[in-house]
């Protein structure tokens, strides 16, 4: 795997948000900024799955009632138990 480009930047966070942030690079062995861009990265993934959610029920409709018309209610339903 190749060097991966990074960019120094300056930020500024709520000071509970970095006591958090400094403390769980801490506890998993990491830089503040290796941390930062791995919560970054994480973040901009589920925004873009949020994103695609809402793109798909634009489409499809909401998909609580759509999977609670094609499974039924699981609770009622053996088959689907735990869905």
């Amino acid at each position: 795997m190749g060097a991966v480009a990074t960019k120094k930047v300056s930020v500024t966070l709520n000071a509970d948000v970095l006591e958090h942030a400094r403390e769980n690079a801490r506890l998993r062995g990491m830089s503040l900024s290796a941390w930062l861009s791995e919560a970054a990265f994480r973040a901009n993934k589920v925004d873009e799955g949020l994103r695609a959610v809402r793109e798909w029920e634009k489409e499809n409709g909401r998909l609580m009632p759509l999977r609670v018309t094609v499974l039924g209610n699981p609770a009622e339903n053996d088959d689907h138990a735990g869905l």
